[in-house]
C-alpha cells in the first residue's frame, strides 16, 4: 500500500522542474521530461550514412534510420561490432553504438574517423505562434584518452543528474571528492541512468554514527504493484558509501521501485525500466 501511495502522488504526463533549495520543484502537468528517441552519426565519406543534402535525409537521421532512410542494423554494420557475447539482433538500432567501450559490451564503433552525432528526442506538437520551452543539459566529460574520456563522462554525467534530481542538494559532492565524505546520515539516492535499460547503478550511505559499527541493511526492488521483485542487499554492513549494478533481463518495461531499510530508516525511490 505504500508504494501504490507513491506511484499516485503526480500524474503520469508531468515534467519536472528542480529550482532549488528555496524555490522547490516545481510540477507542469501535461508536458514531460523527455527521453532520447534516437542517437545516430553521419560521416562524409559514407554514400549511406554520408552528411544529409536536404531536409528530407537530415529526418531520416531524426528518425534513427540512414540518410536515404533504410533502418540500420547492427548485425552487418560496416562501421562497428557487437562484442560481449550481445546477441546483435536484440539491440536496438536506433541508438547507434550504445555499447559500452570501457566494459567492451553492446554494439560499439570499429572505426576511428570524424563522426558527426546526434542525438533526437521528441516528437514535439506545435502551433504556429504558440511558443513551447525545451531545456536541453550537456555533460562533458574530458580525460587523458579517449576511453578515459568515457570514464569522466560517466563520472560527470552520474554527478549532475544525482544533483538535479536532489533539488541541488549540496550534500552531493563531484566524484573526485567522494572520497573525502565524512558519512553521517542514512541515504539513498536516485538510480543512475533513469530511465534505463538493461542495468543502473544504484547508491546508498550508512552513516558512522550509528549505534554500533556495523548496521543490518537491506534493499529491494518491487513493482507498482508491492510485490517483491528481488532483494539487491540484506546484511551487516559498516559505514560508508555503497554503488551496486542492477540489471534485469526478464522483467518487461514499466515503473519499479528500490526500497533502502536500515533500523528505523526506510526510503523509497522510483524507477523507469524501457525496452
Amino acid at each position: 500500500m505504500e508504494l501504490m501511495k507513491i506511484a499516485l502522488i503526480h500524474p503520469l504526463d508531468s515534467a519536472y522542474n528542480h529550482q532549488g533549495q528555496i524555490k522547490g520543484i516545481q510540477i507542469f502537468p501535461g508536458a514531460k521530461n523527455q527521453n532520447m528517441t534516437a542517437i545516430t552519426n553521419y560521416v562524409s565519406s559514407d554514400p549511406l550514412r554520408g552528411d544529409p543534402s536536404d531536409e528530407f535525409e537530415a529526418r531520416n537521421y531524426m528518425l534513427g534510420l540512414h540518410r536515404l532512410g533504410n533502418p540500420m542494423d547492427p548485425c552487418s554494420d560496416p562501421w562497428g561490432q557487437v562484442l560481449g557475447g550481445v546477441p546483435c539482433e536484440t539491440i536496438d538500432p536506433l541508438f547507434w553504438y550504445s555499447g559500452d567501450p570501457e566494459s567492451q559490451y553492446g554494439w560499439l564503433s570499429a572505426v576511428s574517423t570524424d563522426y558527426r552525432i546526434m542525438a533526437h528526442t521528441g516528437p514535439f506538437s506545435l502551433e504556429e505562434d504558440k511558443p513551447i520551452t525545451i531545456i536541453v543539459g550537456y555533460a562533458i566529460g574530458q580525460g587523458i584518452d579517449p576511453l578515459n574520456s568515457v570514464t569522466v563522462g560517466k563520472e560527470v554525467s552520474t554527478f549532475v543528474q544525482q544533483f538535479y534530481q536532489s533539488n541541488f542538494d549540496d550534500n552531493i559532492l563531484p566524484v573526485e571528492d567522494e572520497k573525502n565524505i565524512i558519512v553521517d546520515e542514512f541515504k539513498l539516492y536516485q538510480n543512475y541512468p533513469n530511465p534505463f535499460n538493461p542495468t543502473t547503478k544504484i547508491r546508498f550511505t550508512i552513516p558512522s554514527n550509528v549505534k554500533s559499527e556495523t548496521s543490518n541493511v537491506s534493499l529491494k526492488v518491487y513493482d507498482v504493484l508491492g510485490n517483491e521483485i528481488v532483494v539487491l542487499v540484506n546484511e551487516e554492513k559498516p559505514s560508508g558509501s555503497y554503488e551496486l549494478t542492477f540489471g534485469v533481463t526478464a522483467l518487461p518495461s514499466g515503473v519499479y521501485f528500490y526500497q533502502l531499510r536500515a533500523g528505523n530508516f526506510v526510503e523509497t525511490k522510483k524507477m523507469i525500466l524501457l525496452r
